[in-house]
């Protein structure tokens, strides 16, 4: 994966590990191979999960404003998320 499609604020979807299946943001990148990504939960701001990009889904959603970034608001944004059912194919 290109650095340029990998950007902070992305919302993605975790594949592989024990946290398939969960929604996350991407919350800084490291290189073209590593990202660190919070739920505002488990994985907060304070203590980002470092991720492999190849197990991540890359889905065409942001987070509204990257420069506020705040565990509750970001809780609030993935449950609102995945209440909705959104398609995942993007």
């Amino acid at each position: 994966m290109h650095l340029d499609k990998i950007r902070p604020g992305q919302v993605v979807l975790s594949t592989a590990g024990r946290d398939c299946g969960n929604f996350y943001i991407i919350y800084r990148v490291i290189n073209d191979r590593y990202v660190e990504v919070v739920d505002g939960q488990h994985r907060r701001i304070e203590n980002p999960k470092k991720k492999n990009v190849r197990h991540l889904k890359f889905l065409n959603y942001r987070f509204p404003d990257e420069g506020k970034l705040s565990n509750p608001e970001i809780r609030k944004f993935l449950k609102s998320f995945a209440e909705k059912g959104e398609e995942l194919d993007g």
